[in-house]
């Protein structure tokens, strides 16, 4: 996902700034190595909470910008849980 994505695409609105660095960063920061460093002085429950929020704004995203899509990831989920 690139911040050309999310700027014009998902979130183009200058009050969804904020939304979309921390988004960005987020994605960023832990998307470029095989497993998430948690620095000392971070907590892991934050970084957790963190995750789920992001994960959250992202599926949104994506919900807003092409529902098709968003439907068939909801579709192929709903049917690896149910197996």
């Amino acid at each position: 996902m690139t911040i050309f994505f999310i700027k014009e695409k998902a979130l183009p609105l200058e009050e969804e700034r904020i939304q979309r660095e921390r988004i960005y960063s987020f994605l960023n920061c832990y998307s470029h190595a095989d497993r998430i460093h948690v620095l000392e002085d971070s907590s892991e429950d934050i970084l957790i909470a963190e995750s789920s929020s992001i994960i959250n704004e992202v599926l949104e995203m994506i919900k807003n910008v092409d529902r098709d899509h968003y439907d068939a990831m909801v579709a192929l989920v709903r049917d690896d849980l149910s197996n």
